[in-house]
């Protein structure tokens, strides 16, 4: 059985007609989730309308029970991977996926990210080291837990929402839930120990990835 879950732009724009360097370089903005906006120069006269560009960054990415933040759960495979790949460059490696998603399953993996795709469209995520390497992507939920946080951080982020052991007892106990909405979607996780010191080692979206 698959338990499922699923930037006031702060701006200072310094345009001049004229520069007395005659420097081009368009203006950028940095917004409040970490994304670069660039404003293009208009290069057909006064008055002429331009369309900013936003790229997602690494900082963009959020762990939610519905996705990433700037892709959610239920988008197309290339459109997902096309915005991890502008917040994290290309795909570190990408295979097979749970056994019990379905026949048409594949993964694609970035550093301790790895995101699941069902029939062509993003199904789940899982954040995980591989085997012997660290968690490099500082990846966090809206509250600020991600790999690293304590069982501690994780009560005060979270409150009523929360509970430790969150999966069935065949997982065994190191895990938790976390409970958006009251009754869904959700988020879970294993920890090293339960402990008020014990930490995060892993945040998904289902328990088969």
């Amino acid at each position: 059985m698959r338990l499922r879950v699923f930037l006031v732009v702060t701006a200072v724009a310094l345009l001049s007609a004229g520069c007395p360097d005659g420097d081009d370089d368009p203006p950028t903005t940095t917004t409040s989730s970490g994304a670069v906006t660039t404003l293009p120069v208009s290069t057909t006269g006064a008055g002429a309308t331009t369309t900013p560009t936003t790229s997602p960054t690494a900082a963009a990415v959020v762990l939610r029970p519905d996705g990433l933040g700037i892709v959610a759960i239920g988008a197309t495979m290339d459109s997902t991977i096309a915005a991890l790949d502008a917040a994290f460059g290309p795909v570190d490696e990408s295979g097979t996926g749970c056994e019990l998603a379905g026949p048409d399953v594949s993964t694609v993996r970035w550093d301790e990210l790895r995101v699941q795709f069902v029939s062509g469209m993003f199904e789940s995520y899982n954040v995980r080291p591989p085997p012997g390497q660290p968690a490099v992507l500082d990846l966090e939920t809206d509250a600020g837990i991600g790999l690293g946080s304590t069982v501690a951080q994780l009560e005060d982020a979270y409150g009523l929402q929360l509970t430790i052991p969150g999966l069935p007892p065949e997982f065994g106990g190191e895990n938790f839930k976390i409970v958006f909405g009251g009754i869904g979607p959700e988020l879970y996780g294993t920890l090293s120990d339960t402990s008020a010191a014990g930490t995060v080692t892993a945040i998904f979206t289902q328990v088969c990835e």
